[in-house]
C-alpha cells in the first residue's frame, strides 16, 4: 500500500483553488458571463473532491483566467483543491528540470492527499481542461440516477471524462463504455484501487513513461465517457500567448507545430471525437486502422481497375 502521507515542499503544495486564484486577483472575473444559469450539476454522484494541477510561473499564470472561467462554468471552482507547482518538481518534491516529471508527481500527490482525507473518488484535472456542458449534464445525471453505477464505480481504477480511447466496449450505463484511454486532463480516480499502487511503484523504479501512457498500460479497462465531455485546450487557435508550445512534451510539440504550419491548428477535440467514434465501432484503434486500411486498399484497387 502506498503511504497516504502527502509531503509538501517549496516547489509543490496544496491549497484551495479559491485561495490561490484569489491572491492572484483571478476571482474578479466571476461576473464575466461564463457561468451557465441552469440546474446544479450533480458532481457528488461521481466524486468526493476535485484536484486541479496548476503552475504558478509567469507563463503558467497566463492560463489561470481561462481555467477559472472553465471551472466556474462547470460549478467546480469553489470545490477544487489546487496542486500548485512553482516549477518542475520531482518525486522528492525538490526542484528539477523535467517538466514531465513535475506533472507526473502532481498526480501522485493528489492521490496521496485523497487517501489522507479518506476520499473514495476524486476528479483530477490539468490546467488546460475545458468541458462540453450538454453532454456532461446528461452523463452526471445518468450516473446519479443509476444505483448500479453507484455500487460498481470504484471497481475500476478510473472514469475518463475524455481522452483518446484505444479500446472501447458497451456497458449497460448511459453515456459510459469500458476500455482504455490516453490523456490525463480529466479523469475520476478510484482512490483505493490497487492499480494505483502499481503505478506509483513503477514510477519509483524510474519509469520514463509519461503519466498518461503509464496508467493506460497499468490500470486495465476503465470507465469511459462516450461521448467525451472534457477536452484539452487547443494551442493553435487564438491562444498562442497563453498556451506555450515549449511546455509540451517534444513529440506533442512537433505534431502541434506541423498542424499549425499546415493551417489545421490543433485538432485535439475533433481528432479525439473522431477517433473515439471509430474505436466504438471497431472495438480498438488497431482494429479501426486495419479496417480503414483494408477499405482504402479495396478502393485503390477498384480505381486502378477502372482506369487500367
Amino acid at each position: 500500500m502506498v503511504s497516504s502521507k502527502a509531503e509538501v515542499s517549496r516547489c509543490r503544495y496544496l491549497a484551495p483553488l479559491t485561495e490561490v486564484f484569489g491572491k492572484a486577483g483571478i476571482s474578479i472575473l466571476g461576473n464575466s458571463g461564463d457561468v451557465v444559469e441552469s440546474e446544479a450539476l450533480p458532481w457528488s454522484a461521481v466524486c468526493d473532491a476535485v484536484y486541479c494541477i496548476v503552475v504558478s510561473t509567469s507563463s503558467g499564470k497566463k492560463r489561470w483566467p481561462i481555467l477559472y472561467a472553465s471551472l466556474q462554468s462547470m460549478e467546480l471552482f469553489e470545490r477544487t483543491i489546487a496542486v500548485v507547482n512553482t516549477g518542475p518538481c520531482n518525486e522528492k518534491n525538490q526542484p528539477c528540470t523535467d517538466k514531465v516529471a513535475g506533472l507526473t508527481w502532481s498526480h501522485v500527490l493528489a492521490l496521496h492527499d485523497a487517501r489522507t482525507r479518506k476520499f473514495s473518488r476524486v476528479l483530477i484535472l490539468e490546467d488546460d481542461v475545458y468541458f462540453y456542458r450538454p453532454d456532461l449534464e446528461k452523463l452526471l445525471s445518468a450516473c446519479a440516477a443509476s444505483p448500479s453505477f453507484q455500487t460498481h464505480q470504484t471497481e475500476r481504477a478510473a472514469l475518463y471524462l475524455g481522452g483518446v480511447y484505444s479500446s472501447a466496449s458497451s456497458i449497460p450505463y448511459y453515456g459510459l463504455q469500458m476500455g482504455q484511454s490516453y490523456q490525463t486532463h480529466a479523469y475520476i480516480m478510484s482512490v483505493e484501487h490497487p492499480a494505483w499502487d502499481r503505478v506509483v511503484q513503477e514510477l519509483l523504479k524510474g519509469s520514463p513513461q509519461m503519466i498518461d501512457i503509464l496508467i493506460h498500460n497499468m490500470l486495465g479497462p476503465c470507465w469511459l465517457a462516450q461521448p467525451s465531455v472534457a477536452f484539452q485546450r487547443p494551442f493553435g487557435t487564438g491562444n498562442a500567448s497563453v498556451w506555450s508550445l515549449s511546455g509540451l512534451p517534444r513529440l506533442y510539440m512537433y505534431l502541434t507545430q506541423c498542424m499549425r504550419w499546415l493551417g489545421i491548428g490543433n485538432c485535439w477535440e475533433s481528432c479525439a471525437r473522431t477517433t473515439n467514434k471509430l474505436v466504438t465501432i471497431f472495438g480498438s484503434i488497431g482494429s479501426a486502422v486495419a479496417a480503414i486500411s483494408g477499405m482504402l486498399v479495396v478502393l485503390m484497387a477498384l480505381v486502378w481497375k477502372s482506369v487500367a
